[in-house]
């Protein structure tokens, strides 16, 4: 896995503000079809983690609290899983979300374990990583990366798990509209309830 090494960060608040683009109805893009391809580290890297540095500015529960803040630790915090899969969402070569699959952690099978309708665990993926950009939201772009995610793991004969905590109100109604089921929940860090889903 190739090192990436981030510039000084930012300190003022006028350069932080900077990074966040303004919406309008001229925005380049803005009318554009969002396109979802596999994600390639060299390329695209970097312009996940600026998506994701936007993200945390309006949703400070994600990523997780017990990541630090920046574009070093969010760079790794990406990495630090083995991905059986992960797609980008574009528009207009801008990268605008991000979606991976991975082995299911401890928590979610712990919690699947007591749901007598679920299937072996072994045959269970989790989805994760999946964010759009603020400024991007509200055009379905969720929603492609979802169906990138899924259709992915029925080819490998998988089926798709998540966590998602009770704070995100936005994706708990992305998962109810595709119709995932509600199978447990957990106590996450700092106290935040999670509800785990599984793909219908």
């Amino acid at each position: 896995m190739p090192e990436v090494v981030w510039p000084e960060e930012a300190s003022s608040a006028a350069e932080d503000d900077a990074r966040l683009p303004v919406v309008n109805d001229e925005q380049p893009g803005r009318n554009k079809a969002v396109v979802v391809r596999t994600f390639d580290e060299q390329e695209d890297l970097r312009a996940v983690v600026e998506v994701l540095l936007r993200v945390h500015d309006v949703d400070a529960t994600y990523p997780p609290r017990d990541v630090a803040v920046g574009r070093a630790p969010f760079s790794q915090w990406l990495r630090s899983e083995v991905a059986l899969g992960r797609w980008v969402a574009v528009i207009d070569g801008l990268v605008i979300g991000h979606i991976q699959l991975a082995s299911p952690h401890d928590y979610l099978t712990r919690g699947l374990e007591r749901d007598p309708r679920s299937m072996p665990i072994e045959n269970l993926v989790e989805v994760g990583r999946l964010f759009v950009d603020p400024n991007f939201q509200r055009r379905g772009t969720g929603r492609l990366l979802l169906e990138a995610a899924v259709s992915r793991a029925r080819e490998l004969g998988l089926r798709p798990a998540l966590a998602v905590l009770i704070t995100s109100p936005a994706a708990i109604h992305l998962y109810a509209a595709e119709d995932w089921r509600y199978a447990g929940g957990f106590v996450g860090l700092h106290g935040i309830e999670n509800r785990i889903l599984v793909a219908p």
